[in-house]
């Protein structure tokens, strides 16, 4: 293990010592379930106290690179991308995001998933795509209609061959819910479903061109519901009788 803290003594041990575990972790102890050394030794190799140690390994299980549990040595964990999807998420649902300012970072990447599905996607993910596109068809409820909706897309996204695209998905999750419910709400389920049903026959057909086409139509109609809803919301209300 490198020592690249060693002997220093400021204010920022703590974020120091995370950084040479952290490169400890990820290049020099790689395998999933592998034991760190102990606490006493890392202060050693590290020249720095027990109680920096302590904070920087509480610091890397948050960020789930290690597992700590009470009289055992810490655990080198998989590799995992819940924790930084989580991270994430959180961010943007923080920030003054809006769904059209998410629409612009998904146009491309569905578009494109859309192409490259068309190339790679397998039976099982074009059973995947019709068994959720029957499952919107057959929806009562909104929430039913936005499960069946996002579960065709992340069909799509899984055909890709690339887990970015999935992982991507997977940080937008909450914004996507909201903005199919917007544009379910605007358009109709029959509405998703045909542009659905024409992006899933240009996939199976290995029609690239036309998977990229029925990709572009979709966006452009949740653009449309999206900047509809957003006229709607700023209509003032008719005001109640006194």
């Amino acid at each position: 293990m490198s020592v690249p803290i060693n002997g220093i003594k400021t204010e920022n041990l703590v974020p120091r010592a995370v950084e040479a575990l952290r490169h400890f972790v990820l290049h020099e102890l790689t395998e999933p379930g592998a034991d760190l050394p102990s606490q006493g030794e890392l202060s050693t190799r590290l020249g720095v106290s027990r109680t920096v140690v302590r904070e920087a390994m509480r610091v890397l299980e948050t960020q789930g690179l290690i597992a700590l549990s009470q009289g055992k040595l810490p655990k080198v964990m998989a590799a995992n991308p819940r924790t930084v999807i989580n991270g994430l998420n959180t961010l943007m649902q923080r920030s003054n995001i809006s769904l059209l300012d998410v629409l612009e970072v998904r146009r491309p990447l569905e578009i494109e998933a859309a192409v490259l599905a068309a190339e790679q996607a397998t039976d099982d993910h074009l059973a995947r795509m019709r068994e959720a596109n029957a499952a919107l068809a057959a929806a009562r409820t909104i929430e039913e209609q936005i499960v069946a909706d996002m579960c065709f897309h992340k069909a799509i996204a899984d055909a890709t061959g690339n887990p970015v695209f999935g992982i991507i998905l997977d940080v937008l999750g909450q914004f996507l819910f909201e903005s199919r419910r917007t544009t379910l709400k605007q358009s109709g389920a029959k509405v998703a479903l045909r542009h659905h049903e024409l992006l899933l026959a240009a996939i199976t057909e290995r029609d690239l061109a036309k998977a990229r086409q029925a990709a572009e139509d979709g966006m452009r109609q949740t653009e449309a519901d999206l900047k509809r809803e957003a006229r709607q919301s700023l209509k003032p209300k008719p005001s109640r009788p006194q």
